[in-house]
């Protein structure tokens, strides 16, 4: 045993933390600029897509270090998701047989191997070359993955803008615009998670008053043909969903009402999450539709959505409250979505008095008098002869007078008091969140509207769901 005494020195051992791009703490220090430096825009869709369906994806590049913190970046673009299948940043050559395992995989290869991979059916594989920027299948094709996604467009654009901005393969700099960019992404593919979940026992508006009302996850129609890879779906393992308990009245929920027994919905830790709700949430777009009842498939949604309940049970205040970098986006980004929709429903009250007030003037009898305001519609209407053009001006009143009150109590409830927007003379007014043109003449421009925001997911806004959402809102008021 050496007994020589410690010494003291001068020297500083200097330890740095790893820079936090808001992605996760485990995703800290990589670098996302390792793949999308070498991988096309095109391609890194397909690898998205790969990825968020658990296909059987291999990246295989000349060095090897190159590789293992490409594989690595790829696992942490998916953030707040995570990869639960294999994952090997770099194969030794010894692990080959990996490769065909049915289940999913992540893994790494150094392109020297490929040639011993015979008699390895690699038709299902998802592979990414780093060195050729090649992606197996080929961008476009009938197997791409992309194809699938929602949003594709405003997708590529974003990721062209980041990639563009790139200035070496190492930096960290570029970090936050690529989580930022991805993490708005699944807002908007999931960021309205919270509405659909339920103490167990307690049902959502729509099965109270018909219980046999279970919207369906599955899409059908003009995306069947895209689904060429899905017939090949594999592989996936899905945990189970907790059934342990028995369901009991909660929060106001109705005696004796069971959670619905349907094979979508998830439970777990004395709640449960309706799927079926969030997928028909976005009923204005197919795609979404599609991809969402493809997600539930996979393992990594499951634990997504099982770690949000976990969150409903443990934390105070739910998952708002929990301090996740995700969370917190999800909170900016329900309250501009509130904003929005109520800004929008404000414009559709206004519009709606405004065709009510020009058909009672054009059908009125000779000596009526034209509505003044919401409080002489009856007055109004008395005056009316009663044929097919009376009837109309009746359900224009009644529609606009149910928009009219659940606009004041969307206002009430979404902007805490302050008016819409054209509607008093107040100075707080609630501001939409604005939509971001993909005509800018820069890309800068464009990575600064991504960044400047606390809601990334307004990036992927488009104007026709958000104006059909509105419309919604207003019927169902």
């Amino acid at each position: 045993m050496d007994n020589t005494p410690l010494q003291f020195t001068s020297e500083v051992l200097e330890l740095q933390v790893p820079p936090d791009s808001g992605n996760g703490t485990s995703n800290a220090g990589i670098a996302l600029a390792r793949l999308l430096w070498h991988v096309p825009v095109p391609a890194m869709l397909t690898l998205i897509a790969s990825l968020l369906l658990e296909r059987h994806v291999l990246i295989v590049g000349q060095s090897r270090d190159t590789v293992s913190a490409a594989v690595a970046a790829a696992a942490a673009l998916i953030y707040p998701f995570r990869w639960h299948h294999i994952y090997l940043p770099l194969l030794p050559r010894s692990f080959k047989e990996y490769l065909a395992a049915p289940m999913p995989f992540l893994i790494g290869m150094p392109a020297q191997l490929l040639p011993t991979l015979k008699g390895i059916p690699m038709d299902e594989f998802t592979l990414i070359d780093l060195d050729l920027g090649r992606c197996e299948p080929t961008a476009g094709s009938a197997r791409d993955d992309a194809l699938l996604l929602p949003w594709k467009e405003q997708l590529e654009a974003a990721l062209h803008a980041a990639f563009s901005m790139l200035r070496s393969p190492t930096e960290h700099e570029s970090n936050r615009l690529i989580a930022n960019i991805m993490q708005g992404y699944f807002l908007k593919l999931v960021g309205q998670y919270r509405s659909h979940v339920y103490p167990e026992g307690v049902l959502p508006s729509y099965l109270l008053h018909s219980p046999n009302a279970m919207p369906q996850s599955s899409s059908t129609g003009s995306l069947s043909n895209l689904g060429a890879r899905q017939d090949s779906f594999r592989g996936l393992s899905s945990m189970p969903s907790p059934r342990n308990g028995q369901p009991s009245p909660r929060d106001g929920g109705p005696s004796g009402r069971q959670t619905p027994a349907h094979d979508d919905t998830m439970k777990g830790h004395g709640y449960w999450f309706d799927h079926p709700g969030l997928v028909a949430s976005h009923r204005h777009n197919e795609r979404a539709r599609s991809f969402l009842s493809m997600l539930r498939q996979s393992q990594m949604y499951e634990v997504f959505m099982q770690e949000r309940l976990k969150m409903f049970a443990t934390v105070d205040g739910g998952p708002e409250y929990s301090g996740d970098p995700f969370e917190q986006l999800v909170n900016s980004y329900l309250d501009n979505r509130s904003r929005k929709l109520a800004a929008r429903l404000g414009s559709g009250v206004r519009s709606s008095f405004s065709r009510f007030t020009a058909y009672v003037k054009k059908h009125r009898r000779t000596g009526s008098h034209v509505l003044e305001g919401v409080t002489s519609f009856g007055n109004s209407l008395a005056g009316l002869a009663d044929s097919p053009e009376a009837q109309r001006v009746k359900q224009l009143a009644a529609t606009f007078a149910s928009v009219a009150v659940g606009a004041g109590q969307m206002r009430r409830n979404f902007t805490e008091g302050t008016d819409l927007p054209g509607l008093s003379s107040g100075a707080n007014q609630p501001q939409a969140v604005p939509h971001h043109r993909h005509t800018m003449s820069s890309v800068e421009n464009l990575a600064d509207k991504i960044t400047g925001t606390l809601d990334p997911s307004a990036f992927f806004d488009n104007e026709e769901e958000d104006e059909q959402e509105a419309e919604d809102a207003a019927a169902a008021a």
